[in-house]
């Protein structure tokens, strides 16, 4: 309901099991396809009768959805380099369904004024990561990047992640 349901999509659905006079109907829903939004999910159930007609006949609330949590390391890499050379992983929670993940990353000292916003890469196994050249910030010490998942033009954090 973010957004006044400006993401809603129509879904046609597979056959129902059906007992006695019921007939039961089950949809899983990819919050990833609605921007991967938090809050509350409403879903509403229509069928056409033998006129042709539409006829709402059920309306469900899924209430507190909250955005599987995402796991984000960062690993330093051998480098003879002065400057430390990180990598920074994302895996789990809905990153595997996001378009594109960004991630803004900058040293701590002066309020993050070295930010850089670096482009992850999906790999084979669904997880995204991206490398980090400390020589191309200002200043060493501890350094903070945040993810962002890009849903359906959407950007939702992911989580973050803060080294030395």
């Amino acid at each position: 309901s973010v957004g006044g349901q400006d993401d809603i999509i129509w879904y046609t659905l597979a056959s129902p099991s059906v007992s006695g006079n019921v007939y039961t109907y089950n949809l899983t829903i990819n919050m990833a396809r609605h921007k991967a939004q938090q809050g509350t999910y409403v879903a509403h159930a229509y069928v056409w009768d033998r006129a042709g007609a539409l006829a709402s006949v059920a309306t469900s609330e899924v209430k507190d959805v909250k955005r599987p949590s995402s796991t984000v390391t960062a690993t330093r890499n051998a480098s003879p380099s002065l400057y430390p050379i990180y990598t920074i992983t994302i895996s789990k929670g809905i990153s595997g369904n996001a378009d594109s993940i960004l991630v803004p990353g900058g040293s701590e000292m002066n309020g993050q004024d070295d930010i850089i916003w670096y482009p992850a890469s999906r790999r084979a196994d669904g997880s995204w990561s991206v490398t980090v050249d400390l020589a191309k910030h200002k200043h060493l010490g501890a350094f903070v990047a945040h993810v962002y998942g890009v849903f359906s033009g959407n950007q939702a954090m992911l989580g973050s992640v803060t080294f030395n």
